[in-house]
């Protein structure tokens, strides 16, 4: 584990003060100039520490996006604190390029087809946009957003990283998941019923609030991303107690452990993320028999079966008939009516850019640059991207899919998809190898899994560009890979 002596901790105390201040920097509205002035040199002493310990700084970078949604959620101000999580990533970017520049000893740049297509995406984004005309500042904000977390797959290509780092990096996601219900359940008992006082809403609405420590705000905002990691999870132990990993009692009793808190939350796609998730955990696990798959499928459509129920229960509670609920659901995912307090829905927003940009074929196929869709927060709009502009309260860049499309166009988004098809065709390879480890192999299927849940939760919401956690978790997913793919070239060499 990554925290093993007290150097460790004082060290990751450290990195996350410095986040901290430059968070709270942001949020005084001092100007960009003084910041680079007040944090440029300790920025240079960190890129030196970093250049000979980036992996201490990888497991700060981890802990404190997974984790900072908890302060973010309930302390005014701090939301600027992931740029500071967003800085050092960067400053580790830094060190990680001065290592390949400086042609340091223990490292070599690897190629990998993952690392490439997200490389060409981004190049190929900050071109297209500077052609469309975007301010040079956008463009910086929208890498932030997009891709803030590039540097960790640099990281995970060019260092070396020990043989048990793949396992290390999956104790360390179970322990945030450990976490989760308890803060799930204080945001159900404490925040939902302060935000039905202040807000004096009472509908489902604002069990929003419930999202573990993925929020964005007091209010919530990541029950998507809680619902997305809490699947994968889930699908992790299946596949876990398929390849007799761990017993009957502890597989059940860690599977109620994470499936009640989901119950708490309006989350009404949750049955199909975890049917999603356990069909390409069963699919791919090939030492189950034909029957315990047919048994594992029964329990995944139990679950699913239970999880539509809750959702039935709850919204009789909130005088919202089963009826009604399932009509207005279909309304504003594919009917015509829109999502929230947008025009848009889930699948509007996908016919809507084929519509306005099918006459225009230079657009259809680049896009209109990083952030054009971005929503502003203030009626006058001029904080907004060229497309929301267009189309105030269209709601364009409702989904990830919709914004790549908007954004980097037709060609942009099929790269953005290569990523991860290539991602998820590669651990498909390494769960059927029979080079690896069983532990590894489960590792393999796991990240598949969670691969196949993020594809889909790119139709679903936005949170690759606005939940640092989201893009984080998924980054993840894309450097397990890297890892797995590593250690099979190694057994094979």
């Amino acid at each position: 584990m990554p925290f093993n002596n007290k150097v460790h901790i004082k060290q990751f105390v450290c990195l996350s003060a410095f986040a901290l201040l430059y968070g709270y920097l942001s949020y005084k509205a001092i100007t960009s100039e003084s910041i680079l002035l007040m944090l440029g040199l300790p920025g240079l002493i960190l890129i030196y520490y970093f250049y000979d310990n980036p992996v201490v700084c990888f497991w700060t970078i981890l802990y404190s996006a997974m984790l900072a949604g908890v302060a973010v959620s309930y302390v005014p101000g701090m939301f600027n604190f992931r740029w500071g999580i967003n800085l050092l990533a960067l400053l580790l970017g830094i060190s990680m390029m001065l290592k390949i520049f400086l042609r340091h000893p223990r490292v070599r740049f690897r190629s990998d087809p993952v690392f490439f297509f997200y490389t060409v995406l981004l190049l190929y984004a900050v071109l297209f946009s500077l052609i469309n005309g975007i301010p040079t500042k956008q463009i910086i904000i929208a890498l932030k957003n997009n891709f803030q977390f590039y540097p960790v797959l640099l990281f995970f290509l060019i260092y070396p990283l020990h043989c048990k780092f793949p396992s290390q990096l999956v104790k360390a996601i179970s322990i945030i998941a450990l976490i989760q219900p308890p803060i799930v359940l204080f945001q159900y008992f404490f925040i939902v019923p302060k935000l039905k006082y202040t807000t004096g809403v009472s509908s489902s609405s604002v069990l929003d609030a419930v999202c573990g420590s993925f929020g964005t705000s007091l209010s919530g905002g990541g029950t998507g991303t809680y619902t997305l990691f809490t699947c994968a999870i889930l699908c992790g132990l299946m596949t876990a107690y398929n390849k007799k990993m761990i017993s009957t009692k502890k597989w059940i009793l860690l599977s109620i452990y994470f499936l009640f808190p989901m119950f708490l939350n309006e989350t009404k796609a949750a049955f199909l993320f975890l049917l999603l998730g356990s069909f390409v955990a069963i699919g791919l696990d090939r030492s189950m028999f034909a029957m315990k798959k047919i048994l594992m499928v029964f329990f995944a459509v139990l679950l699913g079966s239970s999880m539509i129920w809750a959702t039935i229960q709850m919204s009789i509670h909130y005088n919202v008939s089963p009826q009604k609920l399932i009509k207005q659901t279909l309304a504003y995912t594919s009917g015509d009516v829109g999502y929230g307090k947008y025009r848009l829905n889930r699948m509007s927003c996908l016919t809507f850019w084929w519509q306005k940009n099918k006459q225009n074929p230079v657009q259809l196929f680049i896009g209109h640059g990083l952030d054009s869709t971005i929503e502003s927060d203030v009626v006058s709009l001029s904080t907004a991207g060229s497309v929301a502009r267009r189309y105030p309260q269209y709601g364009t860049g409702l989904t990830t899919a919709s914004q790549m499309l908007w954004e980097t166009g037709l060609a942009g988004f099929l790269i953005f998809m290569a990523i991860f098809f290539s991602s998820f065709r590669e651990c498909i390879k390494l769960a059927r190898s029979t080079i690896l480890s069983a532990k590894e192999q489960l590792i393999a299927i796991w990240t598949a899994t969670g691969l196949s849940l993020t594809i889909m939760i790119f139709f679903y919401n936005s949170s690759f560009r606005n939940s640092q956690p989201a893009n984080m978790f998924i980054i993840l997913l894309l450097s397990l890979t890297i890892l797995l793919k590593l250690r099979y070239q190694e057994k094979t060499s």
